[in-house]
C-alpha cells in the first residue's frame, strides 16, 4: 500500500521491488560491500572508495527504513576492525539466535518489552509498528502451536479469520511465523536450517583454519547473510539473492574444509582447489 512508503516525513523509495524495506536492506547490503572494499583495497584507491561508500551511505539513508540503517551501524564497524575469524563467528551466533527464535518466544525468553521500549524511543510511530508486529505474533504463535510439527499448510489457513465473514484479521509480518505456520517445525529447521547451516560451517573452519586463509571477503558475505536471516524476524525480505549468498558460503566452506583435510592448512589463499566458490 502507499501509505506504507510515506515515513519519517517523507517517501521511502519502491522502485523496481516489491516493497521500500526490500530497497533499503539492499542498499545496506551495497554499502557493507563497498565497507568491506574500502578496507581490504590498496591504499592509492582508497579515498576513491571511500566516497563510494559514502554516496552509498546517503543512499541508505534516503530509503528512509530503520532496520537496514541500524544494520549497517552495527555492521560497518565490524567490518572495518574486526578480523575476518571474529566477523565469521559473529556472523555464526546470528544465526544460532534466529534458528531458535521460535523456541526462545514460546518459552519467553526474547526481552520483547525491552525492545519495545528502545523502539518507542527512537520514534512513537516505530515503536506503535513494531507492537502491532509483536501483538500479531503472539497470535500467530497460539495458531501455530496447535499443529506444531507441520503446520497449517497453504492458502492462508496458519492465520485467523473473522468467524463470521472469513476475512482474515491478523497480518504476519515476519519470515519466520509465516513458514512455522504454514509447515511447521519440520518446514522451519528445513527452510531456516538451510540458510543457517553454511554459516555455521564457516565458522567451524574459522576455529580451525589459520587466519590467512580467512578471506575478508567470505566474511562479510557471511555477515550479510547473517543479518538476512534475522531480519526475517521482523520482516519477509527473503530474496533470491539470499539464496545466492547461502550457496557461496556453503561452496567457500567445503574448499576450506578440502583444504584442512588434504593437510594444507598452512597454504596461502591462492592454494584452494579452483572451481568450487565463486568467492
Amino acid at each position: 500500500e502507499f501509505s506504507q512508503a510515506i515515513r519519517f516525513g517523507g517517501y521511502r523509495p519502491f522502485v523496481f521491488m516489491p516493497h521500500g524495506l526490500w530497497v533499503a536492506f539492499f542498499a545496506m547490503m551495497c554499502f557493507i560491500a563497498a565497507v568491506t572494499l574500502m578496507r581490504v583495497g590498496p591504499a592509492a584507491s582508497r579515498p576513491g572508495q571511500v566516497l563510494v561508500a559514502g554516496y552509498l551511505l546517503v543512499v541508505l539513508l534516503l530509503c528512509l527504513s530503520a532496520g537496514p540503517v541500524v544494520y549497517a551501524l552495527l555492521l560497518a564497524p565490524l567490518v572495518l576492525i574486526a578480523p575476518p575469524r571474529l566477523q565469521i563467528l559473529v556472523a555464526g551466533l546470528m544465526v544460532a539466535v534466529v534458528i531458535t527464535y521460535p523456541l526462545l518466544r514460546g518459552l519467553q525468553m526474547v526481552p520483547v518489552q525491552d525492545l519495545l521500549t528502545f523502539s518507542t524511543g527512537m520514534n512513537a510511530e516505530r515503536g506503535a509498528s513494531l507492537a502491532f508486529r509483536i501483538n500479531n505474533e503472539e497470535l500467530l504463535l497460539d495458531r501455530a502451536a496447535e499443529r506444531p510439527w507441520f503446520g497449517w499448510g497453504l492458502y492462508g489457513r496458519g492465520l485467523l479469520h473473522d468467524p463470521v465473514t472469513g476475512q482474515i484479521n491478523v497480518i504476519a509480518d515476519g519470515g519466520w511465523i509465516i513458514t512455522l505456520g504454514t509447515f511447521g517445525w519440520a518446514g522451519y529447521i528445513a527452510e531456516f536450517g538451510l540458510l543457517s547451516l553454511p554459516v555455521g560451517l564457516m565458522a567451524r573452519e574459522a576455529l580451525r583454519q589459520p587466519a590467512a586463509l580467512l578471506s575478508p571477503f567470505a566474511a562479510a558475505v557471511a555477515l550479510l547473510l547473517a543479518v538476512n536471516l534475522v531480519d526475517l524476524l521482523p520482516n519477509d525480505t527473503l530474496i533470491p539473492f539470499t539464496w545466492l549468498m547461502a550457496g557461496a558460503m556453503l561452496g567457500h566452506a567445503e574448499a576450506l574444509r578440502s583444504a584442512w583435510k588434504a593437510g594444507r592448512g598452512q597454504a596461502a589463499g591462492h592454494a584452494l582447489p579452483p572451481g568450487r566458490t565463486v568467492i
